[in-house]
């Protein structure tokens, strides 16, 4: 592994959901929900949890996941979150968290590796055409709402 990036591990979920909160402000996380979900990709090999150390202290967070892709005619790497902590940005910690996992996801055979970046996000878009990632389409997304009385038989 890279100096300061390692594996994540379940001891790190705290660090984690703090990053996460400054990654999505507005969103309210259902903590113990978030945290199952975590312990879980930990557990499965297609999901890849690197963090970044700064003496020890998690400063940083990027999730990628392996899938395979008929699109692709093989693997696709899929980089889901990629937060470093408000106090240390712009001092290419970011930038090593995503070279880590570009390498991982070619070690692991993908053809082809993605991300998404929210429109008012910028000056990501500018740091992952710096690193190398093309503009080539739009994500479009759909949000199922529990519905009351969901699950009750009639």
């Amino acid at each position: 592994m890279v100096p300061g990036i390692r594996a994540c591990v379940e001891g790190d979920f705290e660090a984690v959901a703090g990053l996460l909160q400054q990654l999505w402000p507005e969103m309210a996380f259902d903590r113990e929900a978030l945290r199952e979900v975590f312990a879980e990709c930990l557990k499965d090999d297609s999901y890849v949890f690197l963090c970044a150390l700064e003496a020890e202290e998690v400063i940083g967070f990027c999730s990628m996941h392996i899938r395979r892709s008929l699109w692709q005619q093989g693997l696709l790497a899929y980089v889901d979150e990629l937060v470093v902590d408000e106090r240390f940005r712009g001092k290419g910690m970011g930038a090593r968290l995503l070279a880590w996992q570009i390498a991982l996801a070619w070690a692991r055979g993908c053809r082809f590796i993605e991300l998404d970046s929210a429109l008012k996000r910028e000056s990501a878009h500018r740091f992952y055409e710096l690193m190398g990632f093309e503009r080539f389409g739009y994500t479009f997304g759909m949000t199922f709402q529990e519905s009351e009385g969901e699950g009750e038989s009639t």
